[in-house]
């Protein structure tokens, strides 16, 4: 189910009606710009996570997008990087705590 503050953004016919000026106003129609609005949305959402309990599809998802590579290629082409390098994509692989023997030794004996 969408957020609320997707739900609100994710109908362009509704504004087509109520919002004719949106097109002049904006130079754009009401789906470039909801697209565009919520493109950045999801980046301020990227810059603010922490990278060790967020990722990119859970951000993405929270803006309703559901194409993950379409998203990716519409967000380096507005904001020149992957979204995985704004959320800051150098986090820990695997295990972090660097104790791979039960001793507690990091190398082999």
């Amino acid at each position: 189910m969408l957020s609320s503050s997707v739900q609100a953004y994710s109908d362009p016919a509704q504004l087509e009606g109520e919002y004719p000026i949106t097109k002049a106003q904006f130079l754009m129609g009401p789906t470039q710009y909801l697209l565009l609005r919520r493109m950045t949305l999801a980046h301020r959402a990227l810059q603010a996570a922490n990278p060790v309990e967020t990722t990119v599809t859970e951000v993405a998802t929270r803006f309703g997008f559901w194409h993950f590579g379409r998203f990716a290629g519409e967000y380096r082409a507005l904001f020149g990087e992957a979204p995985s390098v704004t959320l800051g994509a150098l986090k820990p692989r695997g295990r972090t705590d660097r104790t791979l023997f039960p001793s507690g030794e990091t190398t082999w004996a």
